[in-house]
């Protein structure tokens, strides 16, 4: 079966940098599967991401010096960074540069609106999206008065009412209190457990747990050569490994006032 996703001798270099961040990278990302990358800092783990989605080489350049990325079966070089972005969504670290607007409501409803749904089509979405994440009637309107964790929350609904069929949390609680992990860690376990409303959300719903692969730092050709250490991790287990790494290779509310 084709894979979702395929990385084939990948090797990328970022601008003024003398090594590359990825070097000759082959990687498979299954259809439903739920991968959890594991590597120091500065081994590619977000540089993956970012080939993933689109944003290199589309929004950031980058010497992209060999090797190719399929993703959905288009390739990310010639397909469009909208398209790969409704396709791939990525969840960064710090849910302050992730924020444009200044409601919850609005912030969720902010992808939609560039996929031009109808308000009513948004309207299902946001509920569904704030169902997803705990977002319940009680959540502040305003996006200032709210925890990390909880920007957080309405960062992740955000990508989820989008539908994408893949998922990419990228140090989701790098920058948060344990408090504000344990919230986005509830959010990610709800998800995985309920098949019926991951499949609502998206298609296919795909994320990074269950399969482990580790990437060396600098030499990063041992990556296809990583162990797979473990198909089907159990989220305990990725509760208490997704706070020591760096990357994880990822109530219906009444208030929809703007949007009536």
């Amino acid at each position: 079966m084709t894979p979702f996703a395929s990385v084939r001798s990948l090797t990328v270099r970022h601008i003024g940098r003398k090594r590359p961040a990825l070097r000759d990278l082959d990687l498979d990302w299954r259809e439903g599967e739920r991968l959890l990358l594991l590597g120091p800092s500065g081994s590619g783990k977000s540089t993956l991401a970012l080939c993933l989605d689109g944003v290199i080489p589309h929004g950031i350049d980058a010497h992209w010096e060999s090797g190719g990325v399929s993703v959905d079966g288009r390739d990310t070089r010639a397909a469009s960074l909208a398209e790969l972005a409704a396709t791939v969504g990525v969840l960064f670290q710090d849910p302050e540069t992730q924020l444009v607007m200044l409601e919850t409501d609005d912030e969720i409803a902010f992808g939609l609106e560039n996929l031009g749904l109808s308000r009513e089509e948004m309207r299902t979405r946001i509920a569904e999206a704030r169902a997803a994440t705990g977002l319940g009637p009680s959540t502040p309107r305003r996006l200032d008065q709210l925890s990390g964790g909880t920007k957080q929350r309405v960062s992740l609904a955000a990508l989820l009412a989008m539908r994408p069929r893949a998922l990419v949390l990228d140090e989701p609680t790098a920058n948060l209190d344990p408090v504000g992990a344990r919230e986005i860690l509830a959010a990610y376990a709800a998800l995985c457990a309920d098949r019926a409303r991951s499949q609502t959300l998206k298609p296919s719903y795909q994320s990074l747990e269950g399969r482990r692969l580790s990437i060396a730092p600098d030499t990063q050709s041992h990556a296809h050569e990583a162990d797979c250490l473990r198909q089907g991790s159990s989220l305990a287990q990725l509760r208490s490994t997704v706070r020591c790494c760096d990357s994880a290779v990822t109530s219906e509310s009444s208030r929809f006032d703007s949007y009536q």
